[in-house]
């Protein structure tokens, strides 16, 4: 592609290239950011832990690392996953038998060690000289400025005195740091770039306040027929009970007798789990006030009426998606309001921005859910083929994914057939990537994310601001479909 061809491009783009010049900045940020890690950081610590090699020659027995870690040197910052809590990572007298060689920790247990706590760091152990316990906590993600030692310590072992020469690497607590501390700023600057784009790209559009007001116009005429409906009020009636069950339910589990019962160990935990049964039904609740909207329309005539509105797609789009999501939404909102409350009265306190996330990030589910049905109901052609599409989505998202869970993990050798595979890192490796393709998973792990106090939590893989990224981008994801499908059903 020639120079004149790429300006022709940028040309065809008009009030859209502000916002298509953000998405160049995004990805240019992206990239230094990954770069930044990479040429900074061990981002792999435990790979690096896998390259050591225990050498036993006789009485001496040398441990080392064959491989250089990060830029190298005797300096080095290690990014990765604190697996365990520091609170149960402290060396005290009655933990840690002395005199013992400890394989995976890569050193002798002695005495010096009490008070001291060693790290997890995505499979590396490091020692840190002090107790952080309340500082940083499991699956945050840190970086940790460790300080390679060489050390020689005696210990026996059957019968015989043995010398072990040991290569490993420590810290102080004041070398540990949240990633987040950088990473705010690579995804502030991204955060900001797409908000200039954004502004740039609304006031270039003519006609906006227009636009929005006709937008606003369709959304009331929407929620008024979609609040009036005997459909709706069943649906309403269905969730509203199902969710109220299930606050008080999962309040109830979190009892003293039944703490594993269900699986629900503390309030957060339970707070998660009301949040999938939440998508669980308003998923369904949201596909089936949208399914018919479009059909609706062109079955009586007045699609073509809509169409030759001086409207842009996006607005028709977006004002039957924001009535529709009113007319389920409300009533969803006051649903969760109270099943919360019964979940709080039985059990305890979650966080209180899990609490806000789980009320709101599920308002933009919804939402996620009611522009899915209406790509799916510009395309369907009659009333009976929306509601199969909406169904066999809803199937696919609520009920068939697990399964799609097992299908690729078994595909990638993951053994699924043992008890507690659950618990595998590998196998919940793939929930979680797999979890970002599904809109109702992503709410979930969403206002499990907001349980924490940073973004820097790792979810196996997945981080806390890749989930933050799902978040936003379904719903814009789904609205921009369904724009495109709109002006093609006028072209069509």
């Amino acid at each position: 592609m020639n120079r004149e061809e790429l300006q022709a491009r940028w040309d065809a783009l008009g009030a859209w290239q502000p916002l298509a010049a953000a998405f160049l900045a995004v990805l240019l940020l992206a990239v230094s950011h990954y770069g930044y890690w990479n040429l900074t950081a061990e981002t792999d610590p435990g790979g690096y832990w896998a390259s050591r090699d225990l050498e036993r020659d006789g009485n001496v027995w040398k441990l080392f690392l064959d491989d250089e870690a990060g830029t190298g040197g005797d300096e080095v910052v290690f990014r990765g996953t604190l697996v365990n809590s520091p609170r149960f990572s402290v060396y005290e007298n009655g933990t840690i038998k002395t005199g013992i060689f400890s394989p995976s920790d890569g050193l002798v247990y002695t005495e010096d060690l009490y008070g001291k706590t060693m790290l997890n760091l995505s499979g590396m152990p490091l020692l840190v000289h002090g107790n952080i316990s309340g500082q940083f906590f499991a699956n945050e993600i840190v970086a940790i400025r460790a300080t390679e030692v060489y050390n020689i310590t005696l210990f026996e072992q059957d019968g015989e005195n043995i010398t072990l020469i040991r290569q490993g690497w420590e810290a102080q607590p004041e070398d540990i740091a949240l990633a987040s501390q950088v990473d705010r700023w690579f995804f502030g600057g991204e955060l900001l770039a797409l908000v200039a784009g954004g502004w740039l790209t609304a006031q270039r559009l003519p006609g906006l306040r227009r636009e929005w007001g006709a937008a606003q116009h369709i959304a009331l005429f929407e929620a008024r027929r979609g609040l009036r409906s005997p459909r709706t009020i069943v649906l309403v009636l269905f969730f509203t009970l199902f969710i109220v069950g299930m606050g008080w339910l999962l309040g109830d589990l979190q009892k003293d007798e039944n703490a594993l019962l269900g699986g629900v160990q503390n309030p957060n935990d339970a707070l998660g789990q009301l949040a999938w049964f939440t998508f669980f039904v308003t998923a369904l609740a949201a596909v089936a006030v949208s399914l018919d909207s479009f059909v609706a329309e062109r079955d009586s005539g007045t699609l073509p009426l809509l169409l030759a509105q001086p409207l842009r797609r996006e607005t028709v789009v977006l004002g039957k998606a924001l009535g529709l999501w009113f007319s389920i939404g409300l009533p969803a909102l006051a649903a969760q309001l109270l099943g919360l409350a019964l979940m709080l009265r039985e059990g305890g306190q979650p966080a209180g921005a899990a609490i806000a996330g789980y009320l709101l990030l599920g308002q933009l589910m919804i939402l996620t859910f009611v522009l899915l049905q209406l790509c799916l109901a510009i395309v369907a052609r009659t009333g009976a083929e929306a509601a199969v599409y909406g169904l066999l989505v809803w199937l696919l998202v609520a009920l068939v994914w697990p399964l799609l869970f097992l299908a690729t993990a078994y595909a990638l050798g993951i053994d699924v057939t043992t008890a507690g595979y659950e618990q595998d890192p590998a196998y919940q490796s793939v929930v979680s990537h797999m979890g970002l393709l599904n809109p109702g998973y992503v709410y979930q792990m969403g206002v499990g994310l907001l349980a924490h106090r940073t973004f820097a939590i790792d979810f196996e893989g997945v981080s806390g601001w890749q989930v933050a990224s799902a978040l936003l981008l379904w719903p814009l994801a789904c609205l921009a479909l369904a724009a495109w499908l709109f002006r093609r059903e006028e072209r069509g």
